[in-house]
């Protein structure tokens, strides 16, 4: 189930009012309808296709702090575990890396700025998540305020037991033929006492068969647009950048090559992936400066320190499967995932390089960033990076 809905800020103002996608209306004293003038909370449900909930993991946030007290009692403590992560709609649309759908498109038009998620869950097979979108663009810490934080929260309980008692009578309504026929066709007892036995043995296959087929459905693919094409401009900014970067790299990669007697050098494969992402996908989370180094400095320790290991305790083929694997796990964990690390990590794992050759990609990374930020936003439909340098050093 996904649910959406629109609410006010903190002190349910006109003027800051949020809205939703409810179109209901009211009549007034001539009989004649008109629309109200504040739109609280509605609710729709749409396919997983359309689900939003992904695209919002992955939009920056402009806050995350945890406003609670010894005043605040229980609910500060509730509130201190779930903590509302508000995310620009404006960055998730300019976002290449997100699928295409027209939804927050039509809600940015809207004038709706930003968006956060709030889960609840029903019983072990009904969960859902309330989309809450905000209209404001000044004072926007007030969506942070604790008191509204409650009311959002408190707002996705009510709205997840109206979900869960449809859902409900939904079965009741289904099962209400069959009881009216098991009462004139006694053959029919057989199969109902089969459908509601409480064998726990019966109950797992009746999960494992809906997962099953939920699993197979998947497989089959979404209903997502195919994201676009590049037009021929961004095309040849890309082709520049590309060049530029590989340009310089390559050229000191040669003369370090040279001065070092073929010691020493520049891993290009994972540099010629790290130029793809930097030109071809420049707003996406893995391009960004803070993935770039910190997932290539994780990655690359990680594998190193399994080179330590004896060959008889742990061989080469199997120490090139253990290190990346555990070096991609460390950089979803921390948040700084960059597909070109998990690449060096490889070759780092084999034990054929050592310090100096991590060092050294460490250097090339660092010195990617300056075409990247002279290239890229030389372009007036690119900006790089995405966030602020100092996010980039510390995360907010």
């Amino acid at each position: 189930t996904d649910t959406s809905a629109g609410i006010g800020d903190d002190q349910g103002s006109d003027k800051n009012s949020q809205g939703s996608e409810s179109d209901s209306k009211a009549p007034d004293s001539d009989g004649k309808t008109k629309k109200p003038k504040h739109r609280r909370l509605s609710t729709w449900s749409s396919s997983a296709s359309a689900d939003p909930r992904s695209k919002l993991r992955r939009l920056p946030r402009f806050g995350a702090q945890q406003q609670t007290d010894e005043a605040h009692g229980s609910q500060g403590a509730y509130i201190a575990r779930t903590i509302l992560n508000w995310r620009d709609i404006h960055s998730l649309i300019e976002d290449p890396d997100t699928p295409n759908t027209p939804r927050l498109t039509l809600w940015h038009n809207a004038g709706f700025n930003y968006a956060t998620g709030v889960k609840f869950g029903a019983g072990y097979h009904l969960q859902g998540l309330v989309i809450f979108y905000s209209q404001l663009q000044e004072n926007a810490e007030q969506l942070l305020d604790f008191h509204n934080q409650v009311c959002m929260i408190r707002a996705t309980e009510a709205i997840g037991s109206v979900v869960a008692a449809n859902e409900a009578r939904k079965a009741a309504m289904a099962a209400r033929p069959s009881a009216a026929i098991s009462e004139t066709d006694p053959s029919t007892d057989q199969g109902k006492e089969e459908f509601a036995t409480d064998d726990p043995l019966e109950s797992t296959c009746v999960t494992i068969r809906r997962r099953t087929a939920t699993w197979s459905r998947k497989c089959l693919g979404g209903s997502l647009q195919i994201p676009p094409a590049m037009t021929l401009r961004q095309s040849l900014w890309t082709l520049f950048g590309c060049f530029g970067g590989l340009l310089l790299l390559s050229g000191l990669s040669d003369v370090i090559h040279t001065q070092a007697e073929g010691e020493l050098f520049f891993f290009m494969g994972p540099i010629g992936a790290l130029m793809a992402l930097q030109y071809g996908l420049t707003a996406a989370p893995a391009s960004q400066p803070r993935n770039v180094l910190l997932g290539q400095a994780v990655a690359g320790a990680i594998s190193l320190s399994f080179t330590y290991v004896p060959d008889n305790i742990i061989s080469r083929w199997m120490r090139q499967a253990i290190a990346p694997s555990l070096a991609i796990t460390a950089m979803g964990k921390l948040g700084v995932m960059h597909p070109p690390a998990g690449a060096a990590s490889i070759i780092l794992a084999s034990g054929q390089h050592g310090w100096k050759h991590y060092g050294l990609l460490l250097l090339a990374s660092l010195i990617s960033l300056l075409p990247a930020v002279f290239i890229n936003n030389a372009s007036m439909k690119r900006q790089y990076p995405t966030h602020s340098w100092k996010a980039t050093l510390f995360k907010q």
